[in-house]
């Protein structure tokens, strides 16, 4: 969940930045400017990360302002529960961002049980991490 390299057999497409410590770039699928409509990728910032257990960070999607992504991994007597919370999005994005992490949680899922199949082809490596 919290390792870098694993991101993108689950997540999306994912490159860490190398010049700006915890920035990131991600192929989402989902378009800020017109939600429906796809688009590549888009940055973001961690901001506190306490692997295995917790992840927060920032999510760019220009024109509308970061919004915070939250995941904390909490055991249970047999396994654990994954608990995500997407905040400070604009409505219009809500829909887009629920199939966004729903397709992306089912991958996460399928990743730890060993059975991820191939990557669609609308989920392309994202062009820079640079100053993300």
């Amino acid at each position: 969940m919290t390792k870098p390299e694993f991101l993108s057999q689950w997540l999306g497409a994912t490159i860490m930045s190398d010049t700006q410590y915890g920035g990131f770039t991600v192929s989402t699928g989902v378009n800020a400017l017109e939600p429906g409509r796809h688009v590549e990728q888009q940055t973001g910032m961690v901001m506190t990360c306490v692997p295995p257990h917790y992840f927060q960070a920032t999510w760019d999607a220009p024109p509308h302002q970061p919004s915070t992504v939250l995941v904390d991994v909490v055991p249970g007597a047999r396994d654990a529960h994954l608990i995500l919370t997407h905040g400070g999005l604009p409505q219009d994005l809500v829909e887009s961002y629920d199939m966004f992490w729903t397709t992306a949680l089912n991958r996460l899922h399928q990743f730890i049980a060993g059975r991820l199949q191939a990557r669609p082809a609308r989920w392309q490596i994202p062009y820079s991490a640079g100053g993300a």
